[in-house]
């Protein structure tokens, strides 16, 4: 069964928090092509002309309800503060109706063009590349309730996909492809590709990211300072890491995070 998150990321795409879904309805995800007829006078419709004149975008709508929880349904934290906090002011302790929907208000309403989203349908949870993953931003939050059920509130939002941009920035490069890892004694050994678009600069450094996923801190990065596509990372101890790669092109900085694969080390 698949686990349905809502993500709140940080200014540099790293995650502050984790709503999960509970409860889970429905989904729908609408791919849009728009495309406006114009056809001709006095002709049938085979004959039409279809002009594409906008781009093309893509909707994901959720629905789920809202009860009182016995655990929470903030899940994670990945604060560079490493605290309790989850870099805002306000309870962590998100199980009730109310708790959960003034968190959802108060934390994934849009209020900066700098506030950015991700919407995960998690189906392993060891393997990134088997989920799916939109990157956008939050258009809409509905709550609704009737008489008989006013303990309850059905709820669900809009998610648009695409990059969320202040300005018209130059292109960073796209994300590392082909991340694999080998466990070895205390070790892990990594290799990837190359990104397929450099974007507006050549790449000239690698960041790698990995933390024990028994761990509640916070990930270590190790900055290869070249573009060799392996790397060995020693003096680790025993457990499953979770590790992504990205490229780093010069005054633009990082780029897309690779997926995430996950490495045992005896």
């Amino acid at each position: 069964m698949a686990k349905i998150q809502l993500v709140k990321l940080d200014t540099s795409v790293q995650t502050l928090f984790i709503y999960e879904l509970g409860n889970f309805k429905r989904i729908s995800y609408d791919i849009n092509s728009p495309v406006s007829p114009a056809p001709l006078p006095e002709e049938d419709s085979e004959e039409a002309i279809l002009i594409k004149i906008e781009g093309n975008s893509s909707t994901i709508k959720l629905g789920w309800k809202i009860i009182d929880e016995s655990t929470t349904r903030l899940v994670e934290n990945n604060s560079d503060s490493g605290d309790d906090e989850l870099h805002f002011t306000g309870t962590a302790n998100v199980k009730t109706v109310q708790e959960q929907i003034d968190f959802i208000r108060n934390y994934f309403r849009a209020k900066s063009v700098d506030d950015a989203y991700r919407l995960e349908i998690i189906y392993d949870e060891n393997d990134d590349s088997k989920n799916l993953i939109f990157n956008g931003t939050f258009s809409q939050f509905h709550f609704d309730t009737a008489d008989g059920e006013n303990l309850t509130f059905n709820a669900s939002c809009t998610f648009l996909e695409g990059t969320v941009a202040t300005v018209f920035e130059q292109d960073g490069s796209s994300q590392p492809n082909n991340l694999a890892g080998t466990g070895g004694s205390g070790s892990m050994s990594l290799s990837w590709d190359a990104p397929l678009q450099a974007g507006a600069s050549s790449v000239n450094d690698y960041w790698i990211y990995y933390k024990d996923i028994s761990s509640t801190g916070n990930y270590t990065i190790v900055k290869m300072g070249n573009v060799n596509t392996t790397k060995v990372i020693s003096s680790l101890s025993a457990g499953t890491y979770r590790v992504y790669v990205t490229s780093v092109t010069g005054s633009l900085g990082e780029g897309k995070e690779s997926y995430g694969i996950y490495v045992t080390v005896t």
